[in-house]
C-alpha cells in the first residue's frame, strides 16, 4: 500500500478504511504518509476521518453484538469476541494517531473511541448482572474493553 501524500490520495484511503480490514501494511502507509494540514483541506481531512471512525465504530460493534448472539452459553466465543473487540479499538486508536493528524485532533478521536468501548463494557456489565454464577461477569471484567 502506497503512503499517501496529496488529499485526493487520502480521502480514497480513508474512504477504503470504512471496510477493509486494518493491517501492518495499512498502518505503515497511514504513518508514512503526508498532508499539508491547510485550512480547507484540514477540514475536508477531518470531515472524511470522522466518516471513516464512525463507520469503523459501527462496523465494530455489528461484528461484536453478532459474534456474541451466536454464540451466548459459549465462553471460549465470549473471549474470542471480547479479544477481538479490543484489537479492533487499539487498531481504530493506531489510525487516528497518525502523525499526519494534529495532536488536539487525535485525543478528541481517540475520547470518542474509548467513549463507545466504555459504552460497550458498561452494557456488558450490566447484562452480566444478571447471570447469578458471576462468571460471565468476571470474564467481562478481565478483557475488559478500555483502551
Amino acid at each position: 500500500m502506497k503512503p499517501p501524500t496529496t488529499y485526493a490520495e487520502w480521502a480514497t484511503l480513508l474512504t477504503e478504511l470504512k471496510s477493509i480490514p486494518i493491517n501492518d501494511e495499512c498502518i505503515s502507509a497511514i504513518y508514512q504518509g503526508k498532508l499539508e494540514f491547510l485550512p480547507g483541506v484540514a477540514e475536508r481531512f477531518t470531515t472524511r476521518l470522522t466518516e471513516t471512525v464512525n463507520a469503523r465504530l459501527e462496523h465494530i460493534s455489528t461484528d461484536f453484538n453478532q459474534s456474541i448472539h451466536r454464540n451466548t452459553s459459549d465462553e471460549r466465543a465470549l473471549i474470542t469476541a471480547l479479544r477481538n473487540i479490543q484489537k479492533d479499538f487499539k487498531a481504530l486508536i493506531q489510525i487516528v494517531k497518525m502523525p499526519v493528524l494534529p495532536e488536539k485532533f487525535q485525543n478528541i478521536y481517540i475520547q470518542s473511541i474509548r467513549d463507545e468501548a466504555q459504552r460497550i463494557q458498561s452494557s456488558l456489565e450490566n447484562t452480566a448482572k444478571f447471570d447469578r454464577t458471576g462468571k460471565l461477569l468476571t470474564l467481562i471484567k478481565q478483557y475488559n474493553l478500555h483502551v
